[in-house]
């Protein structure tokens, strides 16, 4: 290989290749071209929860779609494992779909507690049996004629 000088390439070294091996005017070095940009986290959700997976249930393949699949995972883990987190969860999702309707705040003015007996009623039945709920047809409740069910021993 020879090495020699030609007039046409004075200047031959880093970055100053010959002139016979430089790329001719609009040819590229990179036949492909430079790659397409990527999107970067824009990903369509909706698309994503919409499309369809094969789930294995009760030994049968059926189709659900993402969401599905999420929501009936929720809710076993908030049945079998007793997962307050996901019972949270599931029910802010239901009160979003509006499944279920949130809790209305309690209002905040004085109120009067009417109990359906007296506390000479009620005294007894708490000595006797505890704390409520009591046996019994109406649960300790008197009857229409004012007598309860266990009347005091003297």
């Amino acid at each position: 290989m020879s090495t020699q000088k030609t007039k046409s390439d004075p200047k031959v070294g880093y970055g100053k290749p010959p002139e016979r091996s430089r790329w001719k005017r609009g040819q590229s070095g990179n036949r492909k071209g430079r790659p397409k940009a990527t999107k970067s986290g824009q990903t369509d959700v909706a698309e994503v929860l919409g499309e369809p997976l094969s789930v294995k249930q009760a030994g049968t393949t059926r189709k659900m779609t993402p969401f599905e699949v999420g929501v009936r995972q929720l809710v076993k883990r908030a049945l079998n494992n007793n997962d307050l987190k996901a019972i949270l969860e599931f029910v802010r999702l239901c009160e979003s779909y509006g499944l279920i309707a949130p809790p209305q705040p309690l209002e905040q003015s004085g109120g009067v507690l009417v109990v359906p007996w007296d506390w000479d009623q009620w005294r007894p039945m708490f000595e006797k049996l505890g704390p409520r709920p009591w046996p019994g047809e109406r649960s300790g409740l008197p009857d229409e004629h004012g007598v309860g069910p266990i009347q005091e021993e003297h």
